[in-house]
């Protein structure tokens, strides 16, 4: 079983992202949940650079810094697929400058993998991610939202 098919079932925005991280860059999984809890409670901007949009890289940070880069990508490639009401949230979020929320991952959510995956893709390509990483991470969440979706569906004892 190869890194993309194992692990749990993500059940959250932020455990996706973790799933994501695991399988395209598992060294830096030591330090995700400083840089998610920084960005969660909002002290961490996008990808920390200050001003710039989230999910773009600053020419200073190495393209091997995606544990920076994963929220910021997954979130709003998620965003994107759920369209009007997500946007509508970021944008009250933006304005209140509240910590953001790690939301659950919704049943209509998991049967949109397709779209998720090539939201991630795009997300990954804008944020400057080389293309055959940014491959690599849309299969990584394409396979993490396959495993949630069968969780989802499976019978409870």
């Amino acid at each position: 079983m190869s890194a993309m098919e194992s692990g749990p079932a993500p059940q959250t925005v932020g455990a996706l992202a973790r799933a994501v991280l695991a399988a395209v860059e598992p060294r830096q999984l030591e330090a995700y949940d400083e840089v998610a809890a920084a960005w969660w409670s909002g002290e961490l901007r996008g990808d920390g650079s200050g001003d710039r949009p989230a999910g773009t890289r600053p020419s200073g940070l190495t393209a091997g810094a995606l544990v920076y880069l994963i929220l910021p990508i997954v979130s709003g490639a998620l965003a994107q697929v759920l369209g009007a009401p997500a946007d509508r949230a970021l944008r009250r979020w933006r304005l209140r400058r509240r910590r953001r929320t790690d939301l659950a991952l919704t049943a209509a959510l998991l049967h949109q993998a397709p779209a998720v995956r090539q939201a991630i893709y795009d997300a990954a390509v804008r944020a400057r991610v080389a293309p055959a990483k940014a491959e690599l991470i849309a299969d990584a969440g394409e396979a993490a939202l396959a495993r949630a979706a069968a969780a989802h569906l499976a019978p409870r004892d």
